[in-house]
């Protein structure tokens, strides 16, 4: 633990270290506390295909918006969805943008895509317009907002929220 924390403290440029764990409280707070912490719901649980065709393409089209108009994609969420999407249902097109960004951070660094095999040539298209500092900022900024959805706020408000926080993020 004591090279891992120095490893930490002075990383080099360039180098990214991902650590991956099933249970976060059995990491040791000094460790923790120089980290940031990406949580994804149990890797193996997510399966794209018990999802409805139709959310995966207005997710798919959600991401083209983010990374097409940046920030401006908010004047366009309500051509791709609903003004009064069910919690849900934004809950799973979240699930579906996180993973599709986690796919995109694989294409990124040379690794196979996981998820989003029929998306390969959108995903590598994207992923050259993005640095891989961005990509694990829109992961991070989906998994915290998604987080919100618990409480009782606007919806809308919460998704025009997200997208200029998605459409902010600097690409190189």
């Amino acid at each position: 633990s004591n090279s891992l924390l120095k490893f930490l403290e002075e990383p080099q440029e360039n180098i990214y270290a991902f650590l991956i764990t099933e249970n976060i409280n059995k990491v040791l707070l000094t460790i923790k506390s120089r980290c940031q912490v990406l949580m994804i719901s149990n890797y193996n649980d997510f399966n794209l295909d018990i999802i409805e065709d139709e959310l995966v393409d207005k997710s798919i089209e959600l991401v083209k918006l983010i990374e097409s108009k940046k920030k401006y994609a908010i004047g366009y969420i309500y051509d791709i969805l609903d003004k009064k999407e069910e919690r849900k249902t934004i809950n799973n097109l979240l699930n579906i943008i996180k993973y599709f960004y986690l796919d995109m951070l694989y294409s990124k660094i040379g690794k196979n895509v996981n998820y989003f095999k029929d998306y390969v040539s959108l995903m590598e298209s994207l992923s050259s317009i993005n640095s891989i500092e961005s990509i694990v900022e829109k992961l991070l900024i989906v998994c915290k907002e998604q987080n919100k959805l618990n409480y009782n706020l606007n919806v809308n408000l919460f998704l025009d929220n997200l997208l200029l926080q998605l459409g902010g993020v600097k690409n190189e």
